[in-house]
C-alpha cells in the first residue's frame, strides 16, 4: 500500500469503514451491525485496525444502550446511577482512543484516529494534546498536517499564565 488509510463507503452507511491496503486478499465481514475489512494475512496492519475498531464499536454500543435506558428510566436514584456509569464509560472511551493511537504511533494510521476523534478531544485540550503526543507525528502526511494545524489552532486559544488577584464586592454592603 501507499501508507494511507482509506474509508470505504458501502451503501451510505454513515460509518467509517477503515481500510489500510496492503498486498493480499481481503473480505468484508459484518458483526453486530458493523462492517469490517479483514485481511486473509493475519500479520497485516489492517487486522490490527479491525481489532481496535471492534473494541471501540462495542464500547460505543454499550454507551448508547445505557443512554437509551437512562431516557426510559423514571427514578432519580436509578438515573443518577446510570449517569455515573455513562461517565465512567465515556472516560474509558477516551482511553480506547488513546490505546488505538498508541498502537499505531509513528505510522500513517495514528493521525487518522486522532483526526476522527478530534470532535471529542477538542473539548478537553489536555486530551487533544495527549493524543497528538501519542501519535508521534513526523509530519509526512496531509492528515498529520491537518491534525497539527487544528492542534496549533486550539493551543493558541488556551488560557495561559496566572489569573490576577481580585476581590468580589461585599454582598452585605
Amino acid at each position: 500500500g501507499d501508507g494511507k488509510v482509506l474509508y470505504l463507503d458501502v451503501r451510505n452507511r454513515g460509518e467509517n469503514i477503515y481500510f489500510y491496503p496492503e498486498t493480499g486478499m481481503y473480505q468484508l465481514d459484518q458483526e453486530n451491525g458493523f462492517l469490517y475489512v479483514v485481511s486473509k494475512d493475519s500479520n497485516h496492519r489492517q487486522n490490527r485496525i479491525v481489532t481496535q475498531v471492534r473494541k471501540m464499536n462495542e464500547h460505543s454500543q454499550h454507551i448508547q444502550e445505557l443512554q437509551k435506558t437512562l431516557m426510559e428510566t423514571q427514578g432519580q436514584l436509578q438515573r443518577d446511577e446510570l449517569n455515573k456509569q455513562i461517565e465512567q464509560l465515556l472516560d474509558k472511551d477516551d482511553e480506547l482512543a488513546f490505546e488505538t493511537i498508541r498502537e499505531f504511533a509513528g505510522t500513517p494510521i495514528a493521525p487518522v484516529f486522532v483526526r476522527d476523534n478530534i470532535w471529542k478531544l477538542k473539548y478537553e485540550f489536555k486530551k487533544f494534546e495527549q493524543a497528538v503526543k501519542l501519535m508521534e507525528s513526523v509530519l509526512i502526511s496531509d492528515v498529520e498536517k491537518e491534525v497539527m494545524r487544528k492542534y496549533q489552532g486550539e493551543k493558541a486559544k488556551q488560557l495561559i499564565g496566572k489569573a490576577p488577584d481580585f476581590k468580589l464586592p461585599d454582598m452585605k454592603g
